[in-house]
């Protein structure tokens, strides 16, 4: 799902991934403050900063896109859904031009990065998760209101979630690759 959401226009991720942030970060402003002046300056201010942080993460990916659209550049519109299957359901295409491209686009989607460097990233994102749980017992323990203690405990429930399925996805997608590339006769 997120190869085909960097596949798309810099204006189709920033038209899908602003009203999402926008939401996100309006049940923030919600659960961690006491009600604001009115509920149309919240409003407001989420649909900006979501706007403004979608632009941001959109704009920050940009290099990911291009690499992707470069690895998918050279087969058509069912040849790319092939070889993102295969890359993300490990379904190895029978033209060896298909799995090349689906390892390209594989190894593009984790940012050309090695065995290695992958697993420094995975420690690094549960030294994250940790540290993102230790601040919300913390902000728990420390805030009064009901609604910051809320706060806390949905973020923590977030990360829980999103992290771990982001490692997930990230060992598949190599396991995938690897699966891919035995199968070429040059990859030995």
């Amino acid at each position: 799902m997120m190869i085909r959401f960097t596949l798309q226009p810099f204006w189709v991720r920033l038209l899908i991934s602003a009203p999402i942030l926008a939401v996100f970060w309006g049940a923030g402003i919600s659960l961690s403050s006491s009600p604001s002046p009115s509920v149309l300056h919240s409003v407001v201010f989420a649909v900006f900063v979501g706007v403004a942080l979608a632009a941001w993460i959109t704009y920050s990916r940009e290099p990911a896109h291009r690499a992707l659209v470069e690895a998918v550049a050279s087969v058509d519109k069912t040849g790319r859904g092939q070889a993102i299957a295969a890359v993300v359901r490990g379904d190895v295409p029978s033209d060896p031009e298909l799995r090349s491209v689906a390892i390209r686009l594989g190894s593009a989607y984790l940012g050309g990065k090695s065995a290695d460097q992958l697993k420094r990233q995975e420690r690094q994102t549960w030294m994250v998760l940790v540290f993102l749980g230790l601040l919300c017992v913390a902000g728990v323990v420390v805030e009064s209101s009901v609604h910051a203690r809320l706060y806390f405990v949905a973020l923590a429930l977030i990360s829980a979630v999103v992290l771990p399925l982001g490692l997930l996805r990230a060992r598949r997608i190599q396991r995938n690759i690897s699966t891919l590339a035995e199968g070429l006769p040059d990859a030995a």
